[in-house]
């Protein structure tokens, strides 16, 4: 049986489809009126990764230290949330969760 982690069916202004979540993985999830963002932390690779509706979900964006990509530009919501999936991450980190 397929299990679903996360299933968000796409908007009509959205393309593509949601990117593999590699097993571990810490995800999170964002959504606003204007777009939806998704975060993937994989510990094997040590950076995140967002995904940005507004652009496709195809294509993604490194986080790495806790600093945004300068190609991106996210709203005081947005860049919190992501600061918070930042942190939770280094957090787990610290304790060994993954």
């Amino acid at each position: 049986m397929t299990q679903f982690l996360l299933c968000l069916p796409l908007r009509e202004d959205e393309r593509g489809a949601l990117p593999p979540i590699p097993p571990g993985a810490y995800i999170g999830f964002f959504e606003a009126a204007a777009r939806r963002l998704v975060f993937v932390f994989d510990p094997a690779e040590g950076f995140a990764k967002l995904y940005l509706s507004s652009v496709g979900w195809e294509r993604a964006f490194l986080m790495q230290d806790g600093r945004f990509p300068p190609e991106i530009v996210l709203d005081s919501a947005e860049a919190a949330w992501a600061v918070a999936c930042w942190k939770a991450v280094q957090a787990q980190l610290q304790t060994k969760t993954f």
